[in-house]
């Protein structure tokens, strides 16, 4: 994939214990599977980096530069993190690292957060790696923005997720052009990476979005 200009390319060797000062192996561990992506982006925000973007997020035009707070619902009331923002003494960073720290997560459904505390109990640390997908990503953020009374900040689904991830194969459709899918106010469109996950390296057909991004070099 070619480097964007006036990008800078470093090593994230070291990264996630530099930011994060964790020592215990098990969470090390799981702070490197499903909790990569939000550990990750909320190590950028705390480290004053910038604003996290997820590789599968395609921009059709620039970001507010000059918000210090940019995130966006996926669907009403569901904040996604794809594309995250915050300032370094946001409450939402501390709140949705919690987990990390060795704590089960408040925002898990009751059932689940049951089983979180047993496991915990039975094996001594957090499982992360256990839990439902997007516990440490979407559900986090909705509930500490919920908590801290942020929730109306989220821009609107068409911003960020004009299309919902069960239509993330919307892609190699060669009857669906990109001016389809997004509307006057989209800044970026997800493209659910996790979704589409057997089909973007298949050879796409002729005329759909995935062909136009083999073209660009970003598959």
């Amino acid at each position: 994939m070619p480097q964007p200009t006036g990008s800078t390319v470093q090593s994230v060797a070291g990264f996630w214990t530099d930011t994060f000062n964790q020592t215990d192996p098990l969470l090390a561990s799981e702070c490197i599977s499903q909790g990569v992506k939000i550990n990750g982006g909320l190590g950028i925000l705390k480290r004053g980096l910038g604003t996290w973007i997820d590789t599968d997020m395609y921009l059709v035009r620039p970001l507010d530069e000059q918000s210090d707070i940019l995130f966006g619902e996926e669907k009403a009331g569901v904040i996604n993190n794809a594309v995250l923002r915050l300032p370094l003494n946001s409450p939402l960073l501390d709140e949705v690292l919690r987990p990390f720290g060795g704590e089960v997560p408040s925002w898990l459904a009751p059932t689940k957060r049951l089983s979180s505390f047993l496991k915990t109990w039975l094996s001594g640390a957090v499982d992360i790696g256990a839990m439902p997908w997007g516990t440490t990503g979407p559900a986090a953020l909705t509930a500490a923005a919920k908590k801290f009374g942020m929730s109306s900040l989220a821009l609107p689904p068409m911003t960020f997720y004009p299309v919902p991830w069960q239509k993330a194969d919307w892609i190699v459709d060669p009857k669906l052009d990109l001016a389809h899918m997004i509307g006057d106010n989209t800044i970026g469109i997800h493209l659910w990476n996790e979704c589409i996950r057997d089909i973007k390296n298949l050879p796409p057909p002729q005329g759909s979005f995935l062909h136009r991004l083999w073209s660009e070099g970003a598959v």
